[in-house]
This record gives structure tokens, sequence and C-alpha cells, in this order.
């Protein structure tokens, strides 16, 4: 038997619960037979549950991704398109020279479901998509016999950097499918 103080508790609580931003998700037994469920926030703050050995085990992780939108990944891609048509049009004809990072920001993903495998390969072909164009960087100014890297060089490069732009992009849009 509960006592009155309990049941008043109980009672302040489920109108907090009402007049807040808390999501009833749903059943327990139902949520542990999906394996991953993305909640939708109104302020943008998705998150997403993600159940691993049964239900035993339920992780939440923020849903924001740097792959989202015109974020630095898509813009990347679009970016790479830009170049490497101007590159094969002959509009760019010479590298430059930037120094590059030691190395590109990443967002440590959590491995535990088919979405963040998607990351995970969207993560891979950035990494393509970024070592293509550090190559290029790197290697501008370098001399052989005297003379710079031949053109054909960097045209291999360029059309790496496209070819996992293409496919990042392909990523990147069955992410957004998957959600």
């Amino acid at each position: 038997m509960t006592s009155g103080f309990e049941s008043d508790l109980v009672d302040a609580l489920k109108e907090v619960v009402k007049g807040s931003n808390w999501q009833n998700i749903g059943n327990i037994e139902n949520l542990k037979r999906q394996k991953c469920r993305r909640l939708y926030a109104d302020d943008g703050e998705d998150m997403v549950l993600i159940c691993l050995n049964g239900g035993k085990q339920i992780y939440a992780m923020d849903a924001s991704c740097p792959h989202e939108g015109q974020s630095s990944s898509g813009l990347k891609v679009r970016l790479t398109h830009e170049v490497g048509e101007k590159w094969r049009n002959k509009e760019i004809t010479k590298t430059g020279y930037a120094p590059p990072p030691s190395q590109p920001k990443r967002d440590p993903l959590l491995n535990a479901s088919r979405i963040s495998n998607l990351h995970s390969m969207a993560n891979i072909e950035q990494w393509a998509i970024d070592l293509s164009w550090d190559i290029i960087a790197r290697f501008s100014m370098e001399k052989v016999a005297g003379a710079g890297l031949p053109k054909e060089f960097f045209d291999d490069f360029v059309q790496v950097a496209c070819e996992e732009a293409k496919d990042c992009g392909i990523l990147l849009r069955t992410r957004q499918i998957v959600y």
C-alpha cells in the first residue's frame, strides 16, 4: 500500500513529464525488438536509441552528425565535384600549394547499428577524398629531375577524389533514407 506522500509524488512527476519535452517511446518489449530507433525532437536535438543483446543493453546517442544537411561532408562532396570538373575541363591547370592539416577532424561514432555502419562508410569515403587532395597538396611542389611531377600524376588523384565523392554522396543520401 502506498502512502499519500508517494501517491502525491507520483502524480506530481506525471504532471512534470506531461508538461515537458519528455517523450513516451512506447512499450519496452517493443523497443527491445527494434535494433535502432530515432526519436525526433522539436528543437532538432534528435536522439538515436540502439538496442543490443536482445534489449539487455540500450544506448542513447545524439543523432546529429556532420553528414546531415549542408554539413562539411556535403560541402566537401560538392566542392570535390566542382574542382574535379574544372580540372578535367582544364579550367584549373596548376595545383598551387597550401599546407595540409596533420589530420582531418573526425567525430567518434558508435559502431552498433546499420546507421552507424553507414556513418562509418561515409567517413571512409571522406578519408579517401581527404587523402587524394592531401597527396595533391603534398606533392605539388615535388621535383623529379628538376621538373615538377607530370600532370597525369595529379589527374589520377583528382579522379580518385571525384569517385570517392560520388560514393560518399550515395552513402549520405542512403543514410537519410534509413532514418
